[in-house]
């Protein structure tokens, strides 16, 4: 059906460029910043029942 058409799958180009990216700039420090659009304090306990601690911020538009 698509005899002349080559796919692409990019996902190897852009993981070695993030990688190249991290490490070129020293950003090997991870940060989770948590976000949400409904019920701060209920996706935080939902978050904590998996273990996660984090702050949870509002999403704001």
């Amino acid at each position: 059906m698509f005899k002349n058409v080559k796919f692409l799958d990019p996902a190897e180009n852009v993981a070695n460029d993030v990688k190249n990216l991290i490490r070129d700039n020293d950003l090997q420090q991870n940060v989770l910043r948590i976000f949400t659009s409904g019920d701060v304090n209920l996706f935080k306990k939902n978050l904590q029942m998996m273990g996660i601690d984090n702050e949870v911020s509002f999403l704001t538009t």
